[in-house]
């Protein structure tokens, strides 16, 4: 857009005043609907015709089912399930590029799914990939909002900033840390 075409300030400030709201909270209100998501799936393991919906044609029939319950590994796996995705939910609410090794730590931690626990094995993301792309997706937004910066600092001044220091606080409050790395 900036490339394309010169606004004004007042519409580059209402742009930065729009992207400035932006909160952070994408990836945790993600997280909390595959979660639920999930627990409707656990929810479902009583109707083999319910799971179908859900899932698919590669349910186990009602038998497996049954076993599965009365042996109580739906219990363990569903609390297993549970545990996994307060930790995302926790790891979620960290600071860049802590939550990404946080993630990266439960997954090392937690190796695989046990045999045991069916519904996880079926359900669970690779959430490694889900945080990576999420502080991929939190570098771009940052780079549009010194992006237009920048080019607010053009308009007044009619050049080009000689360092990003030259646009704080005035036209970006400060600026934003690598989520990978923190610098």
């Amino acid at each position: 857009l900036l490339s394309q075409l010169a606004l004004p300030d007042e519409q580059l400030q209402r742009l930065a005043q729009f992207m400035a709201r932006e909160n952070d909270q994408r990836l945790y209100r993600g997280l909390l609907g595959e979660r639920c998501w999930g627990m409707d799936i656990f929810n479902a393991t009583s109707s083999t015709e319910r799971l179908r919906d859900l899932l698919g044609d590669n349910v186990p029939g009602s038998v497996a089912i049954f076993m599965y319950q009365a042996a109580g590994a739906w219990e363990q796996d569903f609390i297993y399930y549970l545990d996994f995705f307060g930790a995302c939910l926790a790891a979620a609410q960290e600071p860049f590029p802590k939550r990404i090794a946080t993630v990266h730590a439960m997954e090392r931690t937690r190796g695989s799914i046990p045999s045991t626990h069916l519904v996880s094995a079926l359900i669970m993301p690779n959430l490694g990939n889900v945080f990576i792309r999420d502080a991929t997706i939190f570098a771009h937004y940052c780079c549009a909002r010194v992006a237009v910066a920048v080019e607010r600092y053009r308009v007044a001044t009619g050049k080009l900033p000689e360092k990003l220091e030259d646009i704080i606080p005035l036209y970006l409050p400060a600026l934003v840390e690598d989520p990978f790395d923190g610098k």
